[in-house]
């Protein structure tokens, strides 16, 4: 590409844009990071003398990607756990770094394989972490965590290939030239990503006020990498996208309104910017434990929604139909207001509590609570406090209250991973204050406040699924009920991973997380509700015959939905027509990928060797534990495909599963059965092309949706 000078580009302040998420005292940020650091690295089990990863990511509450890749880039030793260092120097350089310090961080972000060097596919993974602008259609039937609107994210990355364009010359940049486009092409892939993170903090302003205020003391100077400051230094950058749909370009460019100037491209007069003054299965999502049931209980989903259609018909039929554009505001202003008594990024509260001690004498403490942090004093005279904890993966946990040594207390729980506070007052007033923001620093919701349970759709070793009803919203879900202390914690992080990968993935093909609910006991799982069952289910109600255009019809939305999932760097590794639900029982029935408990994200050009998945589906380079990619999940999608048209599976054994393993690794393709005969011939080479044994051989994901038999039957979803 010629960046001549006859390209002229607007160019902005960067101090100005970024200079109100930025700390004012680094010593006291300093400081703080030293406590926060001291407190989580005394919770892991291990005794590691570190934050682990999954600690970390609690409290630096960020999309599953973008929380590892900060992580990795912190964790300077690659020791999988952060020490004081790694972790106070590294903030630091985050929220206080000058320009050059920002610009290799937010490269090295980009650079998942430290080889120096980003490509166009590394940026497009991170990007599709970043939560876009709000739409406010969109939002008024939207639920906590259900994802960006499709229409949007899609909009979105064909914003971000534009930029990309503009960008690479080459197949990859380094870090020099990454520079160079921030400051001369375009400054999105930088200030983005930047704000994000800023806007993400894990503390505010009244955090580090406490610490601006404490009597001075010093801070572990240790060999501090950090360019502590409170100016980036006069640097002019390219103006940020204006009409982008990334929500940080609100935050930055919108807010400010400034008068941008205008330079050529290659100009090496940085004159500084003046602004102006008039700113402005469902029933198997999450499977793990879950026993399949025989048959899935449809006609009893479909009654119970049918009711309840019924029940709550207050208005006509056809403002029922749009529902979605005509939510009664009036319901969602009253819930909001109920909570705005206290502003998440401002929560305060203080105030005595008493602690009972190992001897049973009882010891009042004065305690602070800062946004997320809690503080401890010996007395409300003291200034300078005992020691701070932080409130990320803690619960609340109301207690009865008693009487001690004549004294009526009232009492709570902080309950942390391994281990449990107890507080008491005397005042109930005082307890219920305790109690109202201590939730609110923690993000506690009351499930009851904005759902109603209905009858249950099936139960599993680890839990139960429920049809709910949003009452705010107006929509039906399914609820996953997980009892967590019947949970293993390898169980459990696999919960926790598919969740993390549930609210980034906004395909209309795969299962639609919408809401999360948890106390110390239990996870609540909301998903939308699919009435259909599972693609088995589906298929076995029509014995097992669907017409070559119906089955590449499906293939076509399993595989767009799978090469979505592709881009965000994840594999499924266990597609199979159970994991795949059905919208309704309609022969016009939509598809929904489900059940990602044993998915795994791979970063571009990565292998892996697990042995995972299921008999029959899994390809032969899984099997013989040799590395494997994304091509896994193309063979699971040919099985399928085989299937549909079929109505068996190719190399299956009612015998031995060493006999299905057998014939997956060595026999050819059957296509000998008497189902093949009303087959086209162009479905049986799709066939021959995505069994390849050999997965350099195979038909990539890509090639499947450019595929002349899937093309043939799926034209104008191709148009859309």
């Amino acid at each position: 590409m010629d960046n001549g000078t006859d390209d002229i580009v607007s160019k902005v302040d960067l101090e100005k844009l970024i200079q109100k998420f930025r700390p004012t005292n680094p010593d006291a940020l300093e400081v703080y990071l030293e406590d926060v650091w001291k407190d989580l690295s005394e919770r892991d089990p291990k005794k590691s003398i570190g934050i682990t990863k999954q600690l970390f990511l609690n409290y630096y509450n960020l999309p599953l990607i973008i929380g590892e890749r900060l992580f990795k880039v912190l964790d300077t030793n690659n020791h999988s756990s952060l020490s004081e260092e790694d972790f106070v120097s590294g903030l630091l350089n985050l929220f206080l770094g000058d320009y050059k310090t920002l610009v290799k961080i937010m490269f090295n972000i980009y650079d998942y394989n430290k080889d120096g060097k980003i490509s166009k596919k590394d940026v497009k993974i991170v990007f599709n972490y970043i939560p876009l602008k709000p739409n406010e259609i969109y939002q008024r039937y939207k639920i906590k965590y259900e994802g960006d609107n499709i229409n949007d994210r899609k909009e979105s990355m064909n914003e971000i290939n534009k930029v990309l364009d503009k960008i690479f010359e080459e197949d990859t940049i380094d870090e020099d030239y990454f520079k160079y486009s921030i400051e001369n092409i375009n400054s999105d892939l930088f200030i983005f990503l930047l704000v994000f993170l800023y806007e993400k903090r894990p503390f505010n302003d009244d955090t580090i006020d406490h610490y601006k205020n404490l009597p001075k003391k010093s801070a572990k100077k240790f060999k501090r990498t950090a360019t502590m400051s409170n100016s980036v230094g006069l640097k002019l950058v390219v103006s940020p996208t204006l009409k982008s749909k990334f929500r940080p370009a609100a935050a930055v460019t919108l807010k400010e309104g400034g008068q941008y100037t205008k330079f050529k491209s290659n100009s090496s007069n940085l004159i500084k910017l003046k602004f102006g003054s008039n700113s402005s299965n469902h029933l198997k999502a999450f499977g793990s434990g879950l026993k399949r049931v025989k048959t899935f209980n449809i006609k009893k989903i479909k009654t119970i929604v049918d009711e309840q259609d019924e029940e709550y018909e207050d208005e006509s039929s056809s403002k029922r139909n749009n529902q979605k554009k005509n939510v009664d505001k009036s319901n969602m202003e009253d819930e909001e207001n109920e909570e705005e008594d206290i502003d998440n990024k401002n929560i305060k509260y203080e105030g005595y509590l008493i602690k009972i001690r190992k001897d049973g004498e009882l010891k009042k403490l004065y305690f602070k609570l800062l946004y997320h942090d809690l503080y401890f004093f010996k007395s409300q005279t003291e200034t300078e406090h005992g020691g701070v904890h932080n409130l990320c993966d803690v619960f609340i946990k109301e207690g009865n209250p008693s009487n001690y040594n004549g004294k009526y207390l009232y009492c709570f729980s902080i309950i942390y991973p391994e281990k449990e506070r107890k507080y008491y007052t005397e005042d109930k007033k005082d307890y219920q204050n305790w109690i109202k923001y201590l939730r609110k620093a923690t993000d506690y919701e009351d499930l009851y406040k904005s759902y109603e349970m209905k009858d249950i759709i099936c139960k599993g070793r680890y839990g139960t699924i429920r049809v709910g009803y949003h009452k705010i919203k107006k929509r039906f879900v399914a609820i996953k009920i997980i009892n967590k202390k019947a949970m293993s914690k390898e169980d459990m992080e696999n919960i926790r991973n598919q969740i993390n990968i549930l609210k980034i993935v906004t395909d209309e093909f795969v299962l639609k997380l919408l809401d999360i609910i948890e106390n110390e006991s239990y996870l609540y799982i909301m998903t939308e509700l699919c009435k259909g069952g599972d693609l088995y289910s589906y298929l076995n109600q029509r014995s097992f015959k669907i017409s070559e255009e119906k089955a590449a019809k499906l293939v076509y939305k399993l595989a767009k939905s799978v090469s979505f999932l592709h881009t965000l760097g994840i594999i499924h590794r266990d597609l199979k027509p159970e994991n795949i639900l059905m919208t309704d029982m309609t022969d016009d029935a939509d598809i929904r990928i489900s059940d990602f408990c044993i998915c795994k994200r791979l970063e571009p050009n990565e292998t892996t060797k697990e042995i995972v998945g299921t008999l029959g589906y899994m390809a032969p380079e899984v099997l013989m534990g040799k590395d494997y990619n994304f091509s896994a999940d193309v063979w699971s999608i040919g099985i399928i495909t085989y299937l549909l048209l079929t109505g068996y599976l190719p190399f299956d054994d009612e015998g031995e599963d060493k006999e299905v393993i057998r014939k997956t690794l060595f026999e050819s393709i059957p296509f000998y059965n008497d189902s093949w005969k009303n087959v086209s011939s162009k479905a049986k080479e799709f066939i021959r092309k995505i069994l390849k044994k050999d997965k350099e051989e195979r038909i990539t994901i890509d090639g499947i949706l450019s595929d002349p038999w899937i093309k043939k039957y799926n034209e104008d979803e191709e148009e859309n």
